[in-house]
């Protein structure tokens, strides 16, 4: 568990499939029925999440005060901007990161080595335009 100004993050939980404390136990279930990790636990609050985007967001919503995690403006652009890196990182380079570290390269791993660099190649491209950094 990892504490981020009050909620708990389990991102390291215990992923014994038993119910005695792992991801299929009762207690962490009533966090995450999915039985998987992250799931958040916030006990500032009544508020519990799964999913990293849910949770990221959740956390800069309600934590993130001074904008040290979130957009740094206030514009719609500067939004849409934070928002498309979150989904960009949570649904393109996470999976593929993922499946290059199953997959060895006979198996496609070789060919998702090729689409990690073509997508951090677009990132250079993306980040000479954003305001985000």
């Amino acid at each position: 568990m990892v504490s981020f100004a009050g909620p708990r993050l389990h991102h390291g939980a215990d992923s014994n499939k038993d119910a005695k404390g792992g991801v299929k136990s009762p207690e962490f279930l009533r966090i995450n029925e999915n039985g998987r990790v992250p799931a958040l636990e916030d006990p500032n609050t009544p508020v519990t999440s799964w999913e990293s985007g849910a949770c990221v967001n959740y956390l800069v919503r309600v934590y993130d005060k001074q904008n040290q995690l979130g957009p740094r403006g206030n514009s719609e652009q500067d939004h849409v901007d934070y928002d498309k890196w979150i989904f960009f990182l949570a649904t393109t380079l996470g999976p593929m990161v993922g499946q290059v570290k199953l997959l060895p390269c006979g198996q496609g791993g070789g060919n998702k080595r090729a689409d990690i660099s073509r997508s951090t190649g677009s990132d250079t491209i993306m980040l000479k335009r954003t305001t985000m950094l």
